[in-house]
């Protein structure tokens, strides 16, 4: 298989990595009733809030230093239209940190990072119809890389066998492997698990077992 393979090509992870994933599903599946769906999205928004905070903060930061100096010792040959300029080259300045993604990470609380992880995973199940499956053994395994945010969600059937408690630690383990760099190996993991999860739960492999969903990530921009 090559990486054409994939809709889009993944800055976070390589052709090889994406492979991999794929044949972990297609084990995934053999081995329990479990249809899983892995969707790697790089951000679930492009967060207009961190624009204009940059924005703002990069206006402040030229000018409330002027001022202060201004108020020390009046700067008499600065007119409003050079203050006008100072400023708007500091918001734009701002404007140009907001695009590098540590700066808007820290221009965006964690909870609104984490409220539109959460939808985005709500959406992707929807779009890749996890729901539609024969027996409701559909598992969403979702990962926003910019978030930095995990979520598993189980069609109905498995979830209601399955204790909420191990959906969530399956997350939260996902979340840890990415933060500490091993993001291909904590996906494999969580797939794994999902087979596992899945099979203890009461739903072994189908002896009429046909592939309901397509093994291939979904890899987006958003």
């Amino acid at each position: 298989m090559t990486g054409s393979s994939f809709a889009f090509r993944s800055r976070r992870l390589g052709d090889t990595d994406l492979e991999r994933i794929q044949e972990a599903v297609r084990q995934a599946e053999r081995e329990s009733a479990a249809e899983v769906v892995t969707f790697l999205v790089e951000a679930c928004d492009d967060y207009p809030e961190a624009r204009w905070r940059g924005s703002a903060l990069g206006a402040v930061a030229v000018l409330l230093p002027l001022l202060a100096v201004d108020l020390l010792r009046p700067l008499w040959g600065m007119g409003p239209l050079l203050w006008l300029g100072l400023g708007s080259l500091g918001a734009g300045a701002g404007l140009l940190v907001s695009h590098w993604e540590p700066a808007r990470r820290l221009l965006t609380s964690a909870a609104l990072r984490t409220r539109r992880a959460e939808r985005r995973a709500e959406v992707a199940f929807l779009e890749e119809r996890v729901f539609a499956t024969r027996a409701g053994t559909g598992i969403l395994v979702f990962l926003a890389f910019f978030e930095r945010a995990a979520f598993v969600i189980g069609d109905e059937a498995v979830r209601a066998a399955v204790p909420e408690d191990r959906w969530t630690a399956l997350a939260e383990r996902l979340v840890s492997g990415l933060r500490s760099g091993r993001t291909t190996e904590a996906i494999l993991e969580a797939v794994a698990a999902c087979a596992a999860l899945t099979r203890d739960a009461g739903f072994p492999p189908a002896p009429d077992d046909t592939d309901e969903l397509p093994d291939t990530p979904r890899v987006r921009p958003r």
